[in-house]
């Protein structure tokens, strides 16, 4: 296990280049946005178009008006199009750390952070995918978050090639932590993942985060809404059942 830290990224700012319209009908651009305006405090809000040249072009306006952009490209006018709509039903404002993640042509997914008052993070992309994980593994970055009016981390998690679960927290200051779990199968390894996203995805309060690797052993992390992945003592269990119930009890704690 090795647990990387880095200090926030620095926000870049584009243009002054307005938010995007939906094209006249005929047009082979593909348009999807929202106002943003579900969160119960002033946050960022996301739209997607995709301009001639396939590329999806993700733009994020702060509350200040402020605009920032990233563009991913991509394989095809349709799947630039399907990409838009996708994100645009569960990534349309930013009340709290926001991941974005789009699934290229070379199926790697490309993700960014989006923080609350509009700064874009450049995050780590997941690589050595297949068409259908890739796919799935964006769908899996961009689920629906719940609204949050304080300081929060979210998180996300992954499978490598070598079947290591790769786990990256978000700050809303935009620090990023990264820790990653050796498995002995690919299954296990999405097991853990898909485990972790359903009770570790948002942190508002203090929280313990817990994998059961290939030795029993159950590694455990803190995170907390201000502070990223941090490691804890490992617990050490007599038998793979009592590893994977005892890093459950974790991962099910409030």
């Amino acid at each position: 296990m090795r647990l990387l830290r880095t200090l926030p990224a620095l926000s870049m700012l584009a243009g002054c280049a307005a938010l995007a319209q939906s094209p006249a009908a005929g047009s082979p651009e593909a348009v999807a946005s929202s106002p943003g305006t579900g969160s119960p405090e002033p946050g960022a809000s996301l739209s997607y178009e995709c301009d001639p040249g396939w590329n999806l072009r993700i733009n994020v306006l702060a509350a200040s008006g402020t605009q920032t952009a990233r563009q991913v490209s991509m394989a095809s006018p349709d799947a630039c199009a399907a990409a838009a709509r996708q994100l645009a039903a569960t990534r349309r404002e930013a009340s709290r750390p926001t991941i974005v993640g789009v699934c290229d042509p070379r199926w790697n997914v490309q993700r960014f952070g989006v923080m609350p008052d509009g700064r874009v993070v450049d995050l780590p992309a997941k690589n050595g995918l297949s068409p259908g994980s890739c796919e799935a593994a964006a769908r899996a970055t961009n689920r629906a978050h719940r609204p949050a009016s304080g300081p929060s981390t979210v998180l996300d998690y992954d499978c490598d090639p070598q079947w290591n679960l790769r786990l990256l927290a978000l700050t809303s200051e935009g620090a990023r932590s990264e820790a990653t779990v050796r498995f002995m199968s690919p299954s296990a390894c999405e097991q853990n993942a898909s485990a972790l996203r359903s009770t570790r995805s948002e942190i508002d309060r203090a929280a313990q985060l817990g994998v059961c690797d290939t030795s029993w052993n159950v590694q455990r992390f803190s995170v907390t809404p201000t502070s990223g992945l941090q490691p804890l003592q490992t617990l050490s269990m007599p038998s793979p059942g009592e590893c994977t119930k005892q890093a459950a009890a974790i991962n099910q704690q409030q």
